[in-house]
């Protein structure tokens, strides 16, 4: 992975600086005979970021041979750290999992162009394409720590979510014009509701796995041979709970219009848990999830039976973390409505988010808890 400093692309307007960057210092992807010039590149906007400007660069003769300009948005060094982002990339490349990142220039990468096309949400709950899914997040929750991530302490989602949160109790405090519209929400009660949150959920010990954590159609792409799909853009990844990887999964599955009766049944979660469970190999650090679920992958009837407790549980386990996932996005969103000049209505996103936290439907899993 070759980095570039110095040297950045208007995130206003992308097109022409994107070709000229690809051309000259990615040559070898739109023309792998070597031979060709800026005459025979394109350029075209790609829909499916909001936070990131996406440009496709290709071979006008080949549109095949093409890769991915993705222009960081500004201010996002208070949302993701990029260093660390390139080191989970780096290291996900080793096993097969997310795209190949050619060049890291100042406000953004150059990486693969995957043919196919991303999800749309309600596809992420047909059968066939959970089960391909499903195999894809198996595959990564298999993988042992690295350890950068090993390293930090605690679940990646939850320090996520009270990092935010201290930095909009600062802005609060600081007089800044912007956050006048963010005054609407009661920060003392969302905070008492973290805290409950966090407390709860962290009695189902929900393993520390390395997660994904922004599992939405648009980070998935069908792949056109085979029917399989293709995880990416690692931005949030980091060690957090399976339980809230997967939450956070089935959150997105009704889409960005928060329509939440479009939410997995019963019958589709367990599909989708089942079939993780089928898959998913633990790390001998999980080693009593590792002899559980090793044991429960074969075809007799106490297999079958023991694997039925399984998913069981770990539905119960996934419904708890439902409302982790509706804080850390809330926030997340709060966030973008202070510094964020990408044109989507995150300050509406916030109050959908914020108000699930609230709703009968996602608080009753964690009633039965002792609080």
């Amino acid at each position: 992975m070759q980095t570039l400093h110095g040297v950045s692309v208007d995130v206003h307007n992308p097109l022409q600086q994107a070709a000229e960057l690809v051309e000259k210092h990615c040559h070898h992807v739109l023309f792998n005979n070597g031979i060709g010039d800026m005459s025979m590149v394109q350029s075209q906007f790609l829909r499916g970021g909001i936070t990131n400007c996406l440009v496709k660069v290709y071979n006008k003769h080949h549109p095949d041979h093409a890769c991915i300009v993705r222009v960081f948005g500004p201010n996002l060094e208070k949302l993701i750290d990029r260093e660390r982002e390139k080191q989970v990339v780096e290291h996900l490349n080793k096993f097969g999992i997310g795209k190949q990142v050619f060049l890291l220039f100042d406000n953004g990468q150059v990486e693969e162009w995957l043919a196919g096309r991303s999800l749309e949400p309600y596809e992420m709950l047909e059968p066939h394409t959970a089960t391909a899914i499903c195999e894809q997040v198996a595959k990564l929750h298999s993988l042992d720590m690295p350890p950068f991530l090993h390293a930090e302490q605690g679940s990646h989602a939850w320090n996520k979510i009270w990092s935010w949160l201290a930095e909009v109790k600062a802005e609060l405090a600081s007089g800044n014009p912007a956050a006048e519209r963010i005054k609407i929400f009661n920060w003392p009660q969302i905070e008492a509701e973290m805290h409950r949150i966090h407390r709860l959920t962290n009695q189902y010990a929900s393993p520390l796995v390395p997660a994904h954590n922004d599992l939405l159609s648009g980070n998935i792409v069908r792949n056109p041979a085979g029917g399989g799909v293709t995880l990416i853009d690692f931005e949030y990844a980091g060690a957090s709970e399976r339980g809230f990887d997967i939450a956070n999964h089935f959150c997105e599955c009704v889409g960005f219009d928060c329509e939440w009766e479009k939410f997995p049944t019963v019958e589709q979660q367990n599909h989708f848990l089942s079939n993780y469970l089928q898959r998913v190999k633990y790390p001998q650090s999980h080693s009593t999830l590792a002899q559980r679920t090793a044991g429960s992958t074969g075809a007799d009837t106490t297999a079958a039976g023991e694997m039925s407790v399984l998913v069981d549980e770990l539905r119960q386990e996934v419904a708890a973390f439902v409302l982790t996932s509706h804080l850390f996005w809330g926030i997340w969103a709060v966030m973008q409505t202070l510094y964020s000049p990408i044109d989507f209505d995150f300050y509406t996103y916030s109050f959908k988010r914020l108000s699930a936290v609230f709703a009968p439907q996602f608080r009753k899993p964690l009633e039965k808890l002792r609080e």
